[in-house]
Parts: structure tokens; C-alpha cells; sequence
């Protein structure tokens, strides 16, 4: 053990410096410890099982089913025979074995169950004068046996058959359970050198079972002696002797070497010397104090190796390492438990001692509570304080004592099992008995773990009794946690009201309904029975019940123990099924979002042009060969806006162009856009026409005009709103102008020229040019009246015409559907073949006007396809123009060459 802890001395200026120490220094350090410290070794799974009284004559093997012993650390190439070998053999028994130890009767008659036996085997009691009655493994024992040629034919080199009349014991036989799931020893010296048997054995009950390996040594080479031995390092340099003298070239080399060593030791002096000044800052970075303190002295941790270790640090002016010291670091070095935090090294250098534990990264049991992130089930909660149940009784059948036990000292590692720590090594952390619990009630918050009769006099050692309190005190936590005081740390609170305030807090109420209806599932306990036993545990000293009644009590309360990764699982299961609606009703509200958006953006850009944006397309300018353009605006809109205020103008423009908008969505027409109160709209671009565009402007336009006879202005109800448009027909050139916010603009005379017949347009008048006027008279429907000739600015003198009205009703467009552009993998219908006599959903042809019963005439398939394809009768009847052409007016019409 004294070497242990010289080790973990040499290892404490690594945990703290590290990264400050320069490359050399550290490949010195670990070319020493590969040289001192035992190495790990490969482990060994193979394990035999015998009956107790099995010898040389009668050793047949049992099958011993459900056992694992294998031995982990032992040097795993050429040691010396002379030196000391450390021993750590790994045991574990399952419940597969208890149920066949019982059946074959190799436990004690009285244990007549697996389940017995497990208990009995992992929970104890375990006597000081061990035997298979009394203690479930009642021996442990580590023996070598030399290998001679004598036994070169043998297998095994079992506890009764010596090799060459020799097997060595090298301990003394140690006892246990089997909760301890490590068991160390010492093999001073091998007595031979050559190959040795290394053999571990376990006895349990009316079995032992036992494993091992095979470990080669070699004599340690002394100078002097003649023969030079190269593999171990003698030289010329360091034995000449044996190896004779050296050349100057190797003197040379060597003495570069010694100087050259000198320097690195002493740079890394200097090095270390600077850190020690930093030793304490350093540390406090390398872990998180922000919540546990102890006797004022900040919660560490550090690295040994590749393992994160707690640091507890003592202060001790002078320290002197007694027999009695040994004896305690050996017993709590020996405590293993699946419930308490293993003590993994101490460094006892005066004035800061150091003891290393193991690590919990979940931190403690009252961080846990006041986790928000952590699972609040009940399951999860019975199984802490259950594991810490089982951590106490474990340390109380050893002979130890707690006496500090609160939520604080309960720490949760990865896994969500719950250990105890900050216990044992008394002698180690205070300078006399009393000081155990004078530092544990600095912290105001303990007294509400310290028990009736320690409080308010004479601090004495603490007993069994004090540890119940305090468990009880824990279960109140776990099931209603509490924030400090508001008032505790007040700087103007006087010593009485403080007191005052701390007997408030170690008064803890019992927890109430909400503690067990708040989040009540399968697991919670029943409230009467949960209440009851932390009252048991709060009852007085000659009453209160040892850990043993409370693990029976608790038993009952949470008979279903579940394990504390199926409770996360299970609650992560339920998380998913939750997250998952939640992900559906998103992606509801997604899709819905994403259709207003594509309205948004539709009304905004061509669905066409928008689609190609969006899947980053490039989309290049157009040519259009014919197209009809509409301007409007409003006349006198500048008195009119002279008289109003902004929101006035606004929501009038508003009510005008919401009005506009739900004409124009009946025909086969875009709107450009609107600036003031001039509005644009055109049609067959983007979708070619053919020569439908002339039409459906010309429609949309005296809805428009009809609709502005009647329109009301919101706050000047007497005053009239008068438009005035202007159309012409024409190429066009279009594309998406702008990156930032891309707009899809026209250009080109014909959008000049429809804005001038605009401009020079009357009050509730369609003004319109000469090639607007050919294309409907073409294809007929409207009377017009002409203007004359006109002075047009930018074009001269130009032919114009008013639009007067209709000579039909306005064509329905399921009479003249527009054409649909079809994916190659879609099949197009057959179209319908039209009645001789028209619906009388579709009246919409054409009135004769010298004809007594409406004529569907005029109108010719002109308006479905492009000139190129426009019929040589003009004067045709729409029937026989669409019972000979269907097929042409239903086909999308050809893009003309640019």
C-alpha cells in the first residue's frame, strides 16, 4: 500500500500540470512508470470448478454454469522473479448460478432459493471467522507453482497437485461477498525463475472455483557476474565489467547523452517549479464549483491516466503515515460495491493531502432533484434511494459508519446509479473524532440531515442511528425538493434571526398530495406507506430501525424495482411518440404555411417564372410575337389625393384593386403591376394565346369600366371615381428584372404605345389602337366607334378607336377553356364532341344581330391557336370550325422562333 500511494504522489503533479510540463519531461515520467508500475494485462476468461474436497486423486470438474473469474493485471512479457507482482482477479456470480448451486445443494441447508442465495451471497452478513455457514466466499487464496519439465505433460496446476513438490501461498486468505466485484493481492517473490503458474482461487459455499495463467521471469542481471545481458540493459556503458570497455565514440555519445539529460531534468525543474506556484488555479479550471463546496474548499476533479477522478484536498500542517493509517486505506481500498464510489488513490504530502475518488458526472443527488432536464418519474426516484439503501447497509456490515449522509453526498454517475461518498478515512480527514460533525453542520443546510439528539450539544462520533435520520431526511427531498430561504443569506440578518431561519430549515415538513399526484404514474408509491417510513426513520434513537428493516420497508413500497436506463428509455419512448405528433402538426402548419406562401409569391411573379426561381433556375428573357396590353388610371387622382389623407388614399387604392382583382381572375390575363393608380395588366404573356389575348383584355376591360360607374369611395361617398384605359396589341419582350426583389416586367413599343393610348384616353372610355381594333374585328363580338387621327407623343399621328361595348355576353370560360400544357407522361383525354344546340349553362355565343334566334357565329378557332394555324374562312361558325379543328384547339400552341 505505501508504494500505492508513492505512486499516486508521483501521479498528482501530472493531474495538475500536464499540459504545462514540456514532451521530454512527460516521456521521462512514463519510461519511469513503465519500469516501477505493473502493466495491464490481457484478461483471462478460463475458470475451473471443483467440489471442496476434491485432491490429486479425485478432481473431477463441475460445470459451475453462470461464473466469470479471470485475472486482470499482471505484467504481460519477462519479469523479474525478485520483485513484487500485483494481483487483480475479477468475480461475478449470475442468478443462473444460484439457481444451480441450489439445485445441486452446494450452498448451506438453510438457504433453500436462488433468490436466498443471491441475497445471502451479495448483501451478507459475512462473520469474522468466515465459513461456508457464515460468509458466501469464505476464502480467497493466490498460489504459485513453478513449471519444471516434470510437469510439462500436465494441464492445469490445480490447489492440490504441486509441480516439483512445490506450491507457494502469498497471501493471507481474505473473505467476502460477492458484490465486490475485485480482489487484490500481493505476490512478494517468485521463488524460481522460468515459467509459474499464477493460480487464483474463490471458495463459495461447498465449491471452489478457480482460474489462471502462466507468467515468465527471468533473474535480475548483476554486474560483476560475467555473462553481459544486453536485454537487460547492460552495456559497455553501464556494465563494463561484464561487457567490456567502450570505444571513445560510444564515451563520447554517452557523456553527450548524461549532459544532454541534465539539461532536461533541469529545465523540467525550473518547469515545475513555476507550476507548483499555479498548482491551485490550475486545478480549480480543470473542474466545476459552481454548487458543491465542503468546509469551504471548491469541488475538483482531475484525470489520472485516462480515468476523471474527484480531488479532496486536507490540510495537515504534519502527517505521519501510522500502522492504524495503513489498516483504514487497506479496508476502504478493499470496499467495492456497485453503491459506493471507489477510492482510486490518496497522495499524503504535507501540507495538502489529496484523496482521489471515483468520478460521477451527474453530480449530486440534490442537483439531480433540482434538474429540470432529469426524469421526475417516481421509478426513477424509488431507484436512487433504494441504491442508496443498499450503499449504507453495505458500508454498516463492514464496520463503517457514515455519519455525513445528505443529498449532497449522494452523487449520480453515467449510468443513473446513485453512490455514496465522503465516507470512510477518518483519520485521514480530521484531526480529532469530534471534527466529523462540526464541519458537516457549518453548512446550514445539514442540520436538517443531523439527528434530534446531536443537535445542540456535544458534537460525539456518530452511530448507525444518525445515518437512518438522515436517509429519512432524503426521502423528503426526493419527493418535495425546496429551494433555499429568500432571506438566509441577507447581509443584515443578526445571528438570532439566522438561527431562527435554521431551525425553520431542519424542520422538514413531511411531503404532501401534490409530491405523489403532481406526476403520478404506475410506479408511484402508495403516499401512507411512503410517509409512514420516513416518520420510522425520524422516530427516536432506542426505536429507529437499522437499514435492514428500511431495504424490507422499502421493498414493499417499490416491489417492481426497475432499472434506472429502462426508465430512460421508456420515458424516451414516450418523448418520441410526443415528439412525433408534435413533427406532424408542424409539418401541417408547414405545408399550409408553404401554400399561402406560394400564393403569396404567385401573385407576385408568374407560376411559371416563380417555380423556376425557386428550384434556382435561371430564367432568361422572352420574345413574344402578339400580345394585348391594358393600362388604367384614375382621373383627377391628384385632387383627389390633395384632399385625402395617406391612410385614406391607401385604403381606397386598396378597396379599387381588390375589386379589379377578382374581375381579372375570370379571364386569361396577368397583372403586371400597379403603381399609384395606374394598373397594368396583359395578356398571352406569360402563356401564349394565340389570338385570345385581344379578347380577354377587352372583356376584363369593360367589367372594369362597369364596375368604376358604381364604386364608392370610403370617404368622399358623393364624389364620382372615373378611369380611363388605353389597349394595343403587339410584341413584347419579357423577363425577371432584379435580384433583391425580382419583378417580372415587359418591354418593348407596344407597352409605350398602350400607355399613350391611355394617357390620351377619356373618363369611362376603352382607347384603343388600330392593331388592337384588327385583331377584333377579326374575330368579332364589339362595337366600336372611331376616334380618328390622333397626335400620339413618341409615334405621331395614329388611327385610334373607342370600345363601346359588347354585341355578346361576356364568354364563360368553360366555353372556351384555356388550353393546359401536358407533361409527356400524361395522357390527354379525348375531348368532348360539342353539341349542335348550346348548354344552357354556356349562352355565350355570339347574338346575331339580324337573326331572331341566337347564331353561334364569328367567333372561330382563332381564339384558341396562333395564327399560323388561324382558318382560311374567317366567317365560319364556331360549331364547324370546332368539329373540324378540336384537335388544333386543344393543343398548346407553337412557340415562335425569336
Amino acid at each position: 500500500m505505501e508504494w500505492r500511494i508513492s505512486m499516486l504522489c508521483i501521479l498528482r503533479p501530472t493531474i495538475k500540470f500536464s499540459l504545462k510540463l514540456s514532451s521530454m519531461i512527460l516521456a521521462l515520467v512514463t519510461v519511469i512508470l513503465i519500469l516501477l508500475a505493473p502493466v495491464e494485462l490481457q484478461q483471462q476468461d478460463v475458470h475451473h470448478c471443483w467440489k471442496v474436497e476434491a485432491d490429486s486423486l479425485t478432481n473431477s470438474e463441475l460445470e459451475c454454469p453462470g461464473v466469470t473469474a479471470r485475472l486482470l493485471k499482471l505484467p504481460d512479457n519477462a519479469t523479474f522473479a525478485d520483485i513484487p507482482i500485483e494481483i487483480t482477479a475479477a468475480f461475478n456470480l449470475t442468478m443462473e448460478f444460484y439457481t444451480w448451486a441450489i439445485e445441486k445443494k452446494y450452498f448451506p441447508n438453510r438457504i433453500q432459493t436462488a433468490e436466498a442465495a443471491r441475497r445471502f451471497c451479495e448483501n451478507g452478513p459475512c462473520s469474522e471467522a468466515p465459513a461456508p455457514e457464515t460468509c458466501c466466499i469464505w476464502r480467497f487464496t493466490v498460489n504459485t507453482c513453478p513449471v519444471s519439465k516434470n510437469f510439462t505433460n500436465r494441464t492445469f496446476c490445480g490447489p492440490w497437485l504441486p509441480t516439483d513438490g512445490v506450491i507457494v501461498g502469498h497471501n493471507r486468505p481474505q473473505f467476502g461477498l460477492a458484490s465486490r466485484s475485485l480482489w487484490n493481492a500481493t505476490i512478494p517473490e517468485l521463488i524460481l525463475p522460468g515459467n509459474t503458474v499464477i493460480l487464483v482461487t474463490f471458495f463459495i459455499g461447498l465449491l471452489k472455483i478457480s482460474t489462471n495463467t502462466t507468467l515468465f521471469s527471468v533473474l535480475r542481471a548483476v554486474c560483476g557476474d560475467g555473462a553481459c545481458d544486453p536485454s537487460q540493459n547492460e552495456t559497455c556503458v553501464t556494465c563494463p565489467k561484464d561487457c567490456g570497455a567502450c570505444s571513445l565514440e560510444a564515451r563520447v555519445g554517452g557523456a553527450i547523452i548524461a549532459v544532454v539529460f541534465l539539461i532536461i531534468m533541469g529545465t523540467g525543474a525550473i518547469v515545475e517549479n513555476n507550476n507548483q506556484k499555479t498548482s491551485h488555479a490550475i486545478l480549480e479550471e480543470s473542474g466545476d464549483n459552481s454548487d458543491e463546496e465542503e468546509e469551504g474548499k471548491p469541488f475538483i476533479y482531475g484525470k489520472i491516466g485516462d480515468t476523471l477522478v474527484s480531488v479532496k484536498y486536507v490540510e495537515r500542517e504534519q502527517f505521519l503515515l501510522t500502522k492504524n493509517i495503513r489498516k483504514e486505506i487497506k479496508a476502504m481500498r478493499q470496499l467495492s460495491h456497485r453503491n459506493l464510489c471507489q477510492l482510486v488513490g490518496i497522495c499524503l504530502e504535507p501540507p495538502e493531502l489529496a484523496i482521489y475518488m471515483e468520478y460521477c458526472p451527474k453530480r449530486s443527488l440534490r442537483d439531480v432533484c433540482h434538474n429540470e432536464v432529469m426524469p421526475s418519474s417516481w421509478a426513477f426516484k424509488l431507484s436512487l434511494i433504494q441504491d442508496i439503501i443498499c450503499g449504507v447497509e453495505f458500508l454498516h456490515a463492514h464496520g463503517f459508519i457514515h455519519g455525513r449522509l445528505n443529498s449532497q453526498n449522494c452523487v449520480v454517475d453515467d449510468r443513473l446509479t446513485c453512490k455514496i461518498t465522503d465516507f470512510g478515512l477518518e483519520s485521514i480527514r480530521y484531526n480529532k473524532p469530534e471534527e466529523k460533525l462540526e464541519t458537516f453542520l457549518e453548512d446550514p443546510r445539514n442540520w436538517a440531515f443531523i439527528a434530534p439528539e446531536y443537535r445542540g450539544n456535544a458534537p460525539a462520533p456518530p452511530n448507525i442511528h444518525m445515518d437512518s435520520f438522515s436517509y429519512g431526511t432524503i426521502m423528503c427531498e426526493v419527493a418535495q425538493s425546496r429551494e433555499d430561504p429568500e432571506d438566509f443569506n441577507a447581509p443584515d440578518l443578526t445571528e438570532g434571526e439566522r438561527q431562527e431561519l435554521m431551525v425553520q430549515w431542519w424542520d422538514y415538513p413531511l411531503p404532501n398530495v401534490d409530491a405523489f399526484e403532481g406526476c403520478a404514474d404506475d410506479s408511484t408509491p402508495n403516499m401512507t406507506e411512503y410517509i409512514n417510513l420516513i416518520r420510522l426513520c425520524w422516530s427516536p434513537v432506542d426505536v429507529r430501525p437499522a437499514f435492514d428493516v428500511i431495504r424490507a420497508k422499502m421493498d414493499l413500497i417499490n416491489p417492481r424495482r426497475k432499472n434506472p436506463i429502462d426508465i430512460i428509455l421508456s420515458l424516451m419512448e414516450k418523448y418520441s411518440a410526443h415528439l412525433e405528433s408534435i413533427v406532424s402538426e408542424r409539418t401541417q402548419d408547414l405545408i399550409a404555411e408553404k401554400q399561402r406562401t406560394d400564393e403569396l409569391l404567385h401573385s407576385m411573379l408568374p407560376k411559371t417564372i416563380a417555380n423556376q426561381l425557386r428550384s434556382g433556375q435561371a430564367v432568361p428573357a422572352e420574345a413574344y410575337s402578339s400580345c394585348t396590353i391594358y393600362f388604367s388610371d384614375i382621373v383627377g387622382f391628384t385632387n383627389i389625393s390633395s384632399d385625402s389623407t395617406p391612410f385614406q388614399v391607401v385604403a381606397l387604392l386598396n378597396k379599387l384593386y381588390s375589386e379589379f382583382d377578382q374581375i381579372i381572375d375570370r379571364y386569361d390575363v396577368y397583372k403586371v403591376e400597379t403603381i399609384g393608380d395606374a394598373y397594368m395588366v396583359a395578356s398571352g404573356v406569360p402563356r401564349r394565346n394565340g389570338q385570345r389575348h385581344a379578347v380577354s383584355i377587352t372583356d376584363m376591360a369593360l367589367d372594369l369600366v362597369e364596375v368604376s360607374h358604381s364604386f364608392i369611395i370610403p370617404h368622399m361617398p358623393n364624389e364620382p371615381l372615373k378611369i380611363r384605359v388605353g389597349l394595343h396589341s403587339g410584341p413584347v419582350c419579357a423577363g425577371v428584372v432584379g435580384l433583391k426583389m425580382p419583378r417580372y416586367c415587359l418591354f418593348g413599343d407596344t407597352v409605350n404605345t398602350a400607355s399613350r393610348m391611355e394617357s390620351n384616353g377619356e373618363a369611362y372610355k376603352i382607347h384603343c389602337s388600330d392593331a388592337t381594333h384588327d385583331i377584333l374585328s377579326t374575330l368579332g363580338g364589339f362595337h366600336f366607334e372611331e376616334r380618328g387621327t390622333i397626335e400620339v407623343k413618341g409615334k405621331g399621328t395614329m388611327r385610334t378607336w373607342w370600345v363601346t361595348g359588347r354585341t355578346r355576353p361576356p364568354i364563360p370560360p368553360d366555353c372556351c377553356p384555356i388550353p393546359i400544357r401536358r407533361t409527356k407522361k400524361t395522357k390527354v383525354p379525348t375531348p368532348r364532341r360539342p353539341s349542335r344546340t348550346p348548354p344552357k349553362a354556356c349562352t355565350s355565343a355570339v347574338q346575331s344581330p339580324t337573326k331572331g334566334n341566337p347564331a353561334i357565329e364569328i367567333i372561330e378557332s382563332e381564339l384558341m391557336v396562333d395564327q399560323k394555324i388561324r382558318s382560311t374562312k374567317p366567317g365560319a361558325p364556331l360549331i364547324d370550325s370546332l368539329d373540324k379543328k378540336v384537335k388544333a384547339s386543344l393543343a398548346p400552341p407553337p412557340v415562335p422562333h425569336l
